[in-house]
C-alpha cells in the first residue's frame, strides 16, 4: 500500500514539475515575441526615416519595400488609384525584383527614375503593389521579366495595362501569345 502511495506521490510531483516547465516555457516564449515584435516596430520606424530622407541604401525587404512605395505612390495612393497592399505575396515580389536584378530601395528607385506616372494606369480593377511592381518591371524591360522573373507566377494580364503598355511602345501581345496568357 505505501507503494502505492509513493507512486502516486511521485507521479504527482512528476506531472506537478513537467506543468510548471512548460508554462515557464511558453511564458518566455511570449516574452520573446514581445521583443521581437518591438524591434520590428524599431526597425519599420527606422526604414521609414532613412526613406523620407531619401536614404535608399537598404536591401530590399518587405518592410523596406512597402514603406518605399508608400511615400514615392503617396497621391495615387491617396487618389485610390492603388492600394498599399502586396495581396499576401510580399515574399514572391521580392524574389521577382531580386531575379530583376533589383536587390535595394535604390535599385528600385533608379530604375522609376522621376517619371512614375508611366507605370500606373487606370484600369477596371484597382492596382495594388504587387501588379504596379510588375507593371514597372515589364515595363522596364518585358523580355528580362518573362526570362528572369515571371517563372509562371500568373497568368493573366489586364487588357487596359496592354493598352497602356502600347502606349509606351511596348507589344504586350507578343508576350502573351509566346507565354499563353489570358487576357481579363
Amino acid at each position: 500500500m505505501i507503494e502505492i502511495i509513493n507512486l502516486m506521490v511521485f507521479y504527482h510531483q512528476t506531472l506537478y514539475r513537467r506543468f510548471f516547465l512548460v508554462a515557464g516555457a511558453l511564458e518566455s516564449a511570449d516574452r520573446e515575441f514581445d521583443n521581437l515584435a518591438k524591434e520590428i516596430d524599431i526597425y519599420a520606424n527606422e526604414v521609414k526615416l532613412k526613406v523620407e530622407s531619401d536614404d535608399l541604401n537598404i536591401e530590399l525587404n518587405t518592410t523596406a519595400l512597402k514603406n518605399y512605395l508608400d511615400l514615392k505612390f503617396k497621391v495615387q495612393i491617396d487618389k485610390g488609384l492603388i492600394e498599399n497592399t502586396f495581396n499576401n505575396k510580399s515574399e514572391q515580389i521580392i524574389i521577382e525584383l531580386n531575379a530583376f536584378g533589383i536587390n535595394s530601395l535604390k535599385d528600385l528607385d533608379t530604375l522609376l527614375g522621376n517619371n512614375i506616372n508611366k507605370f500606373y494606369y487606370t484600369g477596371d480593377e484597382q492596382n495594388n503593389f504587387l501588379g504596379l511592381l510588375r507593371n514597372i518591371m515589364m515595363i522596364s524591360d518585358p523580355d528580362l521579366y518573362f526570362q528572369k522573373a515571371w517563372n509562371g507566377n500568373w497568368r493573366a494580364i489586364d487588357r487596359a495595362f496592354i493598352k497602356h503598355s502600347k502606349k509606351l511602345g511596348i507589344d504586350m501581345n507578343v508576350r502573351v501569345d509566346k507565354y499563353h496568357l489570358d487576357i481579363f
